[in-house]
């Protein structure tokens, strides 16, 4: 559901649902349709994430997949179990198959590739996500040009977002038994870091502009927003009311 609301928020951000409404956040939709999002989020992260995961289970694995069915069942329960609970179990899986599967094994080699190749699509991701944004379908997080040709425009940028939202979300992790509430509000954080990058391309954004090399560094005050400062990354303050 927090991930269902993500997308809420930056198509409001971005394309303000009403005109004249400048308010930072959007109306809570139904529940329902949190969750159901919520899922479609999920779904981009199986697509991009998935022939990874299936390259791994096919090195690692005494027998091909598609050889017998009781080693389909097994690639099926591998990739549920892998997002199930993606923060953890996405590398978390595969290092307990590692450990303690005996029929899966990966090469020193195998296993360094593996998992530079999940970096880079965690990387990489949050490209696919900012393109949702602009017309808040899911399809469009498949659009791999634009998403390289966004990167290419803004790696600095790029860069500074992802080192920020780092920080955002060991902060939120930091909470220890609030952490489920910092990671919801830690969200929409991120949101915010990585789409001021583009906001300029949306003339009626909530953002504030900032220019491709100055987006890693935001002023104190917003047209928008307050922003708190966090270790010195500038994030919106969403409990407060805009700052007219």
């Amino acid at each position: 559901m927090a991930l269902g609301y993500r997308k809420y928020v930056v198509a409001h951000l971005l394309n303000p649902e009403r005109e004249g409404d400048r308010s930072p956040l959007p109306p809570t939709p139904p529940l329902l349709n949190l969750f159901l999002e919520g899922f479609g989020a999920l779904g981009v992260m199986i697509v991009y994430f998935t022939p990874t995961i299936a390259l791994a289970f096919i090195w690692g694995a005494d027998i091909l997949p598609w050889e017998t069915s009781e080693q389909s069942l097994r690639f099926l329960v591998f990739g549920a179990l892998t997002y199930f609970l993606p923060p953890i179990t996405l590398g978390g899986t595969l290092a307990y198959y590692q450990s303690s599967v005996s029929w899966f094994e990966l090469s020193t080699t195998q296993g360094l590739m593996i998992g530079i190749a999940l970096m880079l699509n965690t990387f990489l991701i949050p490209l696919a996500f900012m393109q949702v944004g602009e017309r808040g379908r899911w399809r469009d997080a498949f659009r791999v040009d634009r998403s390289i040709l966004l990167l290419f425009r803004h790696s600095h940028a790029y860069l500074g977002a992802w080192r920020d939202s780092l920080w955002i979300s060991f902060a939120a992790l930091s909470l220890i038994r609030r952490a489920p509430w910092g990671i919801a509000w830690s969200y929409l954080s991120i949101v915010w870091l990585f789409n001021r990058i583009h906001a300029h391309e949306f003339p009626n954004n909530l953002i504030e502009p900032l220019s491709a090399d100055s987006a890693d560094s935001a002023s104190s005050t917003s047209h928008q927003f307050k922003l708190y400062y966090l270790w010195g990354v500038p994030i919106p303050m969403w409990w407060l009311t805009p700052v007219k």
